[in-house]
């Protein structure tokens, strides 16, 4: 399921969501793509999406996070 259905389908729920470990590995500007794209379809009101790293550590988190840092403070609605 997507995060757009879901939603639809879940439209006042907050969504604790992950981002796959592979996504780490993303080029900076595609990595940064991808979480405005996740929030565009799961909280298109900026509200109710809260991400977590509940897999593994990723090994490149150094370089990583703060592009997931800055990708959601430099979102804007």
């Amino acid at each position: 399921m997507t995060y757009e259905e879901a939603r639809l389908i879940w439209p006042d729920k907050t969504f604790l969501a992950n981002i796959n470990l592979s996504d780490y590995n993303l080029e900076p500007q595609d990595l940064r793509k991808k979480i405005h794209e996740f929030i565009r379809q799961a909280s298109p009101d900026g509200l109710n999406l809260w991400f977590q790293i509940s897999e593994d550590l990723p090994t490149n988190w150094e370089k990583s996070i703060p592009v997931v840092l800055d990708a959601l403070s430099g979102y804007s609605i």
